[in-house]
């Protein structure tokens, strides 16, 4: 059904031309009356400005817009080099004179593509199949505010499949409005089944008989129960759907040890969540008897039936005939298959514009399938989830179900239901991270050519979305990938260990760092991963792809810890990693919050910063109880602030703001007014405070005058002046690494046995030029005791920052990365031989 407005579009041919614009006799109220009353071409429109910046609800929109029919440059759709548009090419300069402009604008209202396909479309040509299928034409909508392209594709007859998804994407559409009818699930059958039949790289490459422990009968059409069977009970080779999905808070009908006998026997469909109902409604459809859900197939209240069965996620995803992806549900209870409007999914049938009456016609969808794949499935919560990574990449074909349509992917078809026949990801136009992408990504790792086996480069790329996914359980962080590591390490004959690969390149690996842009948090036993495993971080990473240095450490395997060190039930925590190095005694200096290092130097030179650091305080501790001052109040009231406001920004970091994220940016930007004023409120305080200290301190000093010292009050005064000045240039001096002399013991009544030149000269080579990046948060402003361990040769030297375990003497673990130039590593105490130490 087409609106007035988009009829009169046909009334009369139209041209393929660059320069020839049509005005589109639509206003805004008939606009949105016509999309409410069903009009397919306007409802495609407003789908497509969704898109778009301004969003659907611009308030100018579509008030003098206009259209044209656009051919896009061959070259350009599919390299992305050249000009954008096919324009015709003139032999006459635009300066030529008036003949010359007038013949200019002439010929950009003739065809411009080299084939002719404007003249073969307006005349009915047969040619004109042949030539369209290398031609990118658009509707092209440009306005004051709009710039709308929509992709407009001649409807022909390739295949008897194509012909049946085409059709199948106009049949019945009135009766489209969810993504459960009939026609929708017939639509992701043909999908199934012509990947079967015609895609050989989409079968597993060793076949297997294999099944999961525990199924899902689903039975057939029309039947209320559903049961839990086992799989050693079923015929070999029985085909099985798999579930990938997000679980949410509710666990009402999760699997556990006291409801087994009641899901063996069978359970109404009612009385299950809307997730597995959907889910056992679209198995049915898809013609296959049994479903594999972990939440109905695995005990979940049983820990040693959870870890055997998920060792076995490769299996059980990998030789699925199918998985369907819950995109779109946010939760366990909500359902995945929803109410949508049709018309703004389905592509718009349109008659041949360039001729009236003519046996062609176009096919209008509102974005190409790159957009459509970027916003249904790769921004929906379901992507962003961390188990899903494994489960997308073992997975054979993916049947995904968004918010507003459904879309397959497998290794040779990207499609959806407005591309129902598919486009191919690698163009230009329209290349996006696929399924077939992933696919190739996975088949590089079991290379041995060119995969782990020789390093770790194509694991790290592997790995970049996985590393920013949610993880509802952090414990899962490396679990959730055990399948695929299992996978790898089958095929490649590789050991796998924590999130690395143990091979020639494991020291460069070791190597990673937090990202400079990332906010660090405090390491707890949660994550479930040793201190030297990326995975024992929650902050974004920097992999190491740096393997031209020659390394300074041997790795010499796996080894398993003693029981009390063991801190989690998890396998992976019960095994360190074993190496021989040479560890450098250290001392590290941590930011006032913990989050950085403010710089590393020798264990003697910290000795001495803390005894200048004690003799500091002590002098402004005794100067100023000899002024008369009861309590020390700091080296001077603005350094007192500032502390105060860092404080304060700190405690809005990293506690107020994270439970504000759910707000919008405009509730955001409403709050830094009131941080300001409470910023204010506490510089008045302050400033109160003094004025008040200061009114005390003047009548002690008062009393103090007549009964001790007998000064004027102009010479305390000056003399308090001068004692907070001294401190502040000590604190300062202290806190850029330039130490004071040491102060006369016998104005502080302390004796020391340095000397002073010894002082001197220890401070001056104490100090590392090094780096420090910091994996999680440390104790803040504190002179902690560290080991270097240099890994890679060069200038600057690069490796490890490690602390050593309480209780131990050769157990350490990780705190940082450093890089450091060699000449400041002799500084340290040197071993002649490389020791032994354990990483955990």
């Amino acid at each position: 059904m087409l609106c007035v407005a988009c009829q009169r579009i046909f009334e009369r041919p139209r041209l393929l031309a660059y320069g020839t614009p049509y005005r589109w006799h639509q206003t805004q109220k008939s606009f949105h009356l016509a999309v409410d009353a069903g009009c397919h071409l306007c409802n495609v429109i407003y789908e497509s400005r969704s898109y778009e910046s301004q969003g659907p609800q611009s308030w100018d929109f579509p008030d003098q817009v206009k259209y044209a029919f656009k051919a896009i440059n061959p070259v350009w759709a599919r390299s992305g080099k050249g000009q954008q548009w096919l324009v015709p090419q003139t032999s006459e300069g635009r300066d030529s004179g008036d003949f010359a402009d007038l013949e200019y604008f002439r010929q950009l209202h003739l065809d411009p593509t080299p084939n002719g396909l404007g003249e073969l479309l307006a005349t009915d040509s047969d040619e004109a199949v042949r030539e369209a299928a290398n031609t990118w034409l658009v509707l092209e909508l440009i306005g004051p505010s709009v710039l709308l392209k929509l992709p407009m594709e001649l409807v022909t007859v390739l295949t008897k499949t194509d012909d049946e998804l085409e059709d199948a994407a106009q049949k019945n559409l009135d009766n489209q409005g969810s993504t459960g009818t009939p026609e929708t699930l017939d639509m992701a059958k043909t999908w199934l089944n012509t990947c079967v039949a015609n895609h050989p790289s989409c079968e597993p490459t060793q076949p297997s008989s294999w099944l999961p422990t525990r199924l899902l009968d689903v039975g057939s059409v029309g039947d209320r129960t559903v049961r839990l069977v086992s799989g050693s009970l079923l015929e070999l080779g029985s085909r099985y759907v798999a579930l990938s999905y997000r679980w949410g808070t509710d666990t009402s009908c999760n699997l556990v040890s006291k409801n087994i006998a009641s899901y063996e026997e069978g359970v109404p469909l009612l009385q299950v969540s809307a997730t597995i109902r959907d889910s056992v409604q679209v198995t049915r459809n898809l013609g296959i008897r049994y479903l594999w859900m972990d939440s109905l197939c695995i005990i979940q209240d049983d820990p040693a039936d959870w870890a055997t069965e998920s060792a076995t996620m490769s299996q059980v995803y990998s030789l699925a005939t199918c998985t369907i992806a819950a995109a779109n549900s946010g939760c366990y209870k909500s359902g995945y298959i929803v109410p949508r409007n049709q018309y703004r999914v389905r592509p718009c049938r349109i008659p041949n514009p360039f001729k009236t009456n003519s046996k062609y016609s176009f096919n209008v969808r509102s974005q190409y399938l790159n957009r459509i794949h970027d916003r249904e499935v790769r921004q929906s919560p379901w992507y962003s989830r961390g188990w899903v990574f494994q489960e997308r990449t073992l997975s054979r074909r993916l049947l995904i179900f968004s918010e507003k349509q459904i879309l397959w992917s497998c290794q040779k078809l990207q499609a959806a239901e407005t591309w129902p026949v598919g486009k191919t990801s690698k163009n230009h136009i329209d290349r996006f991270e696929s399924f077939e992408v992933e696919k190739e990504r996975l088949n590089r790792l079991l290379d041995k050519s060119e995969g782990v086996c020789k390093g770790h480069a194509a694991w790290w790329t592997f790995l970049r979305d996985y590393k920013t996914a949610d993880l509802t359980m952090k414990t899962d962080r490396l679990v959730a990938i055990q399948g695929i590591a299992d996978l790898i390490a089958a095929d490649t004959g590789q050991e796998y260990f924590c999130g690395f690969w143990i091979n020639d390149d494991l020291p460069h690996a070791l190597l990673w760092r937090t990202a400079k842009t990332t906010r660090l948090s405090h390491r707890t036993g949660l994550m479930a991963a040793p201190t030297w495993s990326w995975a024992s971080v929650e902050a974004a990473v920097e992999f190491n792809n740096d393997t031209s240095r020659s390394s300074k450490i041997t790795i010499l395997g796996k080894e398993k810890l003693p029981s009390s060190m063991v801190r989690s039930n998890k396998n992976l925590l019960r095994e360190a990693l074993a190496i021989e190095g040479k560890v450098l005694p250290c001392a590290m200096w941590t930011s006032w919050d913990g989050t950085k290092c403010e710089t590393l130097l020798t264990r003697a030179a910290a000795a001495e910063l803390a005894r200048l650091k004690a003799e500091a305080e002590e002098l402004v501790r005794r100067e100023m109880e000899a002024n008369g001052e009861r309590e020390d109040p700091g080296p001077t009231w603005f350094k007192t602030y500032y502390r105060t406001l860092r404080e304060i920004r700190f405690l809005w970091k990293k506690v107020l703001l994270p439970t504000l994220k759910f707000l919008k940016y405009p509730l955001k930007c409403l709050a830094y007014p009131f941080v300001f004023l409470i910023r204010l409120l506490i510089g008045l305080v302050d400033y109160l405070r003094r004025c008040c200290s200061g009114s005390r301190l003047s009548a002690a000093d008062a009393k103090l005058e007549q009964e001790q010292f007998r000064l004027s009050e102009r010479q305390r005064e000056q003399k308090r002046k001068e004692a907070a000045a001294r401190a502040e240039r000590i604190f300062a001096d202290i806190e850029k690494g330039v130490f004071p002399p040491p102060t006369n013991p016998e104005d502080l009544e302390m004796k020391s046995t340095r000397e002073t030149e010894e002082g001197k000269k220890s401070e001056e080579t104490g100090f590392l030029w090094a780096g420090c990046v910091l994996d999680a948060i440390l104790p803040g402003d504190q002179m902690l005791d560290v080991f270097l361990l240099p890994v890679m040769q060069g200038d600057p030297a690069t490796g490890l920052v490690l602390r050593m375990v309480k209780g131990t003497t050769d157990h350490y673990e990780r705190v940082g990365v450093f890089d450091a130039r060699p000449e400041d590593l002799l500084k340290l105490p040197q071993t002649a031989e490389k020791e032994r130490i354990v990483l955990v």
